[in-house]
């Protein structure tokens, strides 16, 4: 059994809605103020530089698997200090194992 179209229940809703208007009887929207949409916006570019960061360090993460280089045995956090610095390490040529595992915090 198909649902029945809407169509006609929204128009008819919509006619409702534009005779409450024309009578006065529908308040208008909130509008929030210039510091309250400047703060939304701001929270909204932070949530999405979060999720940039995020897709960035799984990038890392499989691109150290798809290399052979398990540094989720080692660490936690791929983004701390001590991952950095094996990062970095890694990037300016170092191989040893030792070495590479001698940057990580002992904690």
């Amino acid at each position: 059994m198909r649902p029945a179209s809407t169509s006609g229940a929204a128009s008819a809703e919509c006619q409702w809605l534009l005779k409450l208007h024309t009578f006065g009887l529908l308040n208008n929207s909130f509008q929030p103020g210039d510091a309250v949409r400047a703060v939304r916006t701001l929270w909204r570019h932070r949530s999405n530089l979060v999720v940039q960061a995020a897709s960035a360090i799984q990038r890392m993460q499989k691109a150290l698997i798809e290399m052979n280089i398990q540094l989720s045995n080692v660490l936690s956090d791929l983004s701390g200090v001590s991952g950095m610095a094996i990062m970095q390490a890694i990037l300016d040529g170092e191989r040893d194992s030792r070495k590479l595992a001698a940057l990580a915090d002992r904690r």
